[in-house]
């Protein structure tokens, strides 16, 4: 299985690299912001805006990191399944891969904005 991605990333076009690369950079970047902004953050965020008002929404400054955790995990899971198809389908493939770009961007700006609101 690996074999087949390693493959696949050396005959895809560069948007399945662009995809791990931007993935890689918005962990890092919100990895390093929570790093410098750990101790002026409370000790609850804000995070599940879909759930009702109050207490239900926060988290502790520690369960923050799973919005990285999450973008790793998704991004490998959205390489995995562009491997997996076949090689004429392209156009499922971008959109898979152009998913996982996508995703990067709207969870580093959520981590960035909800960090930022307490600074």
């Amino acid at each position: 299985m690996i074999n087949k991605v390693l493959r696949f990333l050396n005959q895809a076009d560069q948007l399945a690299l662009l995809a791990i690369f931007t993935s890689t950079v918005a962990i890092i970047l919100i990895m390093g912001t929570y790093l410098v902004l750990y101790n002026y953050l409370p000790s609850k965020l804000p995070l599940f805006y879909s759930l009702s008002w109050g207490q239900t929404q926060l988290i502790t400054r520690q369960q923050f990191l799973i919005l990285p955790s999450i973008l790793a995990l998704l991004t490998l899971i959205n390489i995995l399944i562009a491997s997996h198809l076949h090689p004429l389908q392209i156009v499922l493939k971008r959109l898979i891969i152009f998913h996982s770009i996508f995703l990067a961007l709207a969870i580093l700006i959520t981590a960035i904005k909800i960090m930022f609101i307490f600074v």
